[in-house]
Order: C-alpha cells, then structure tokens, then sequence
C-alpha cells in the first residue's frame, strides 16, 4: 500500500523536482495505474518512453531520465514554454537534457548534444550531434547542426524537418534537425580504409552527380565539396550518399566539377590525389602563381599517363569510370563538361537508360487564306468542235474511203480546197440553171 501512496504522490504532483520513482516499480506498473485511475498524460508519457527506449541505439541517458522528460512534456511544456521561451535549457528547467520546440511545425525535440555524447561532425562555428525528434508512437533519431550563421543546404537533398534560432549567452544560434546518416562521413571511411565494391562506388557517384545536377540546375554552387561533406547511410541493400550544407554562390559551377572528381578519385583509388603536393602549397616563400603553375603541371602530368595506360586496357566499366574522373578533373574549365552530362554518362556506365524528355508540340493554328484579286486577262474565245459524221462500215471485200475532214469556214473558202482528196464536199444545194 506504502508503494502505491508514493506513486500516486509522485504522479499527481506533476513535478520534474520530485525525487525518482522508488527502485522495482516498472513501466507496466505505472501503465496498469494510469489506466485505472484514467490518468490520460501518464499513459502517453508512458507510451512515448517505452518507443524511445525501443530505437536500439545508445542515448546516453537513464530510463527514469528520459521518463521524467517525457512527463514534462506532456504535463508542463506548454505552461513554461510560454514563460521561458522554446529553448527549455537543463538549467532552466531541471532536467537531464535540453528541450527545443518547433512553433512552425509544432515538433518538440530532446538534444543529446554536450551530454555524454560525442559530437557526429563538426565544422567552422558549426556542431552537429543527435537529438531524438519527439513522438509517442515513432520517435526518431536525427541530426542536429548547432552554426552562429544561417545553414544553406543542397536542393532537394537532406531531408530538413525543423529550422530554429535561440539565443544563450548573449549569442545568437540556428539550429537545423535534419535526418541523420548514421554510416558517417566518406572522409571517416577513408580514414578507416573501408573498402567499396565497384557497385558501391558506382551507386555514390551517381547520388553525388545527381544531388550536384540539382545544385547547377537552379544556378547555385556548392562550393565547398570535399570527402567530409559526403554523408554515407545504407537503404535497404544499397548504399547511399548526398551533399551536405553548400553554399549559395553561382561564379564556381567549374569548381565544383573538378572538387568532386578529385573526392571520386579518391574513392575509386583508396588513396589521396596524388598531383596534390601540400608541401608546394602550404610553400608561403613561392608566389601563388608559381604554385598554381606546378599544381597544373603536375596534374597535366598525371592525366596523360593515366589515359595512356587506359588506351591498353580492355573496355570496362572501371576504365569508362576512371576516363570520366580523368575529364571531371582537367585544368582547362571548358573541357570538364557540366554536371548534366556527367550525370548522363555515369547512368549509361552503370547500365540505366537516359531518361530522354519528349519533345513538346506546340499545335500552331493554320494560317487563313488571303484572298487576292487576280490580274485582268482577256479572253480568247475557242473553237467549238464540231461533231464528224458517222461513216457506213465497209462491206467485206471493199476498201475503206478516206475519212471526211470537215474544215472550219476559213479552210472552206481557201483556195485550196481543190487539193482535198476525197468526196467533194456538199455544203451548197443545186440550183437552178445548174449542170
């Protein structure tokens, strides 16, 4: 009976300051409780505990912890967010970890950040880390990219579920909780020398290629395209791989063209480019000139040896890759083609047709006839023809009489009608007095 009295009194008071539930009392204890006594925030603090315990990924945090901050929600977010703000701090609330609400799509997230977890990436002025994107049936895990500047991101690539601004310390923060690509960077794989299959590499440039196309299509560059902005997550058999943040520029399409076929290389040889010589660049005492001049030279160098050894070779799909790199990567910007065509060229090496937009036809009205006068032509009256008169048909044994020709009135009283041969002609009838 004591057992009960004290989870009633810990219940009823809705207070995160109360002190932990006593040891042995599970969650189903608590559930068969709330149920009876129709206690509906419980039973969906409950609920939403039970599902984020159930990702199967380490939190970091106590079950009794993370039942405390779920109660909170349910029972006293919506009191202190409008005293304190939608950035609840531990300090300012009491609990174990940092809550932040989403106004515009009405999403509460619980950050993991600074809290016995390790940060997932880190950039200039900029953190990333987990953070579990609140639900009662489907929690999720996602990622939380903490910048003291706005974050631009590459179209249609990460999946963005919230963007925030706080304020601590007198210091001004945005916030983007984004879908978290649990495989990492494609630089922690070269680091820990993970080796691909062609497949692989095939299937994350064309992700790459892909997301870049979007990029270019809507005139925006990337600019910043390197093995650490390569994030890598497995959907079902196959691996899969985006952009990350970019930023808005549209002077640097070339670029990006020639920074990404230097990360592809990479993946494609397991190892650093090698025209890259950091000594000369890092070199302060040589002019940036000189530098730019051997880094070309260099890389002139190492293109022609490598396609003279790829003329020798027998025609496959790792030659077809390794030529398309080898043109990603040329000095000269005019000869490194766009992203599009790249995109066409890796979807014919990796055997999936070109999709070929169907012309558009424009129906055009027919044109009205205009209507002209014709010129005035004097006419010239025709001859009619006059019908011949039918001939007998010769008896047997006799000849045929040469046909009548029967001449017009011009013909008829020319002189020479006497030359005529044939049946002379009876066109006048006998008079009187005639022989």
């Amino acid at each position: 009976m004591k057992r009960w009295i004290v989870l009633l009194l810990a219940i009823l008071s809705h207070s995160v300051h109360a002190k932990p539930v006593k040891e042995g009392v599970s969650l189903n204890d608590l559930e068969l409780f709330a149920i009876h006594n129709q206690l509906t925030p419980l039973q969906r603090a409950i609920q939403a505990t039970k599902s984020m315990r159930a990702l199967r990924t380490d939190l970091g945090i106590a079950k009794s912890d993370l039942f405390r901050i779920a109660l909170f929600i349910e029972t006293e977010l919506d009191q202190r967010k409008a005293s304190i703000g939608n950035y609840l701090s531990r300090r300012k609330t009491g609990l174990a970890r940092t809550i932040e609400f989403d106004p515009e799509q009405y999403r509460i997230y619980i950050h993991l950040k600074r809290h016995n977890q390790k940060a997932i990436g880190r950039g200039s002025r900029k953190t990333v880390t987990k953070s579990i994107m609140y639900d009662i049936a489907a929690p999720e895990i996602v990622a939380c990219c903490t910048s003291e500047q706005p974050l631009q991101r590459t179209p249609e690539a990460i999946p963005i579920y919230s963007s925030t601004e706080f304020t601590q310390k007198g210091k001004k923060f945005y916030s983007i909780m984004c879908k978290l690509y649990r495989d990492g960077s494609l630089a922690e794989k070269f680091t820990k020398k993970y080796t691909f299959s062609l497949k692989q590499k095939l299937d994350i440039a064309l992700d790459l290629v892909t997301g870049l196309k979007q990029l270019h299509d809507q005139k925006c560059a990337h600019g910043n395209i390197n093995p650490q902005k390569v994030l890598l997550d497995h959907e079902q058999s196959r691996i899969r791989a985006v952009l990350s943040w970019a930023v808005a520029d549209s002077s640097n399409l070339a670029s990006d063209i020639s920074a990404l076929g230097s990360v592809l290389h990479q993946l494609l040889s397991g190892k650093e480019a090698p025209w890259i010589n950091r000594s000369n660049i890092k070199n302060r005492t040589r002019a940036g000139s000189v530098r730019t001049a051997k880094l070309v030279y260099d890389l002139q160098r190492y293109r022609k040896a490598r396609l003279t050894k790829l003329m020798k070779r027998k025609e496959s799909k790792r030659v077809r890759f390794e030529r398309l790199i080898l043109k990603m990567i040329d000095p000269d910007a005019a000869r490194r083609g766009t992203a599009d065509e790249h995109y066409r060229m890796l979807r014919e090496i990796c055997g999936i047709e070109v999709e070929i937009p169907a012309p558009v036809v424009v129906e055009t009205p027919e044109p009205t006839p205009v209507r002209t006068k014709r010129p005035y032509k004097k006419s010239t009256p025709v001859a009619e023809e006059q019908p011949q008169p039918e001939q007998a048909k010769p008896k047997r044994g006799q000849k045929a009489k040469n046909p009548v020709v029967v001449e017009s009135e011009q013909v008829s009283h020319s002189s020479d009608t006497n030359d005529i041969k044939g049946p002379k002609r009876q066109t006048t009838q006998k008079t009187k007095g005639t022989k």
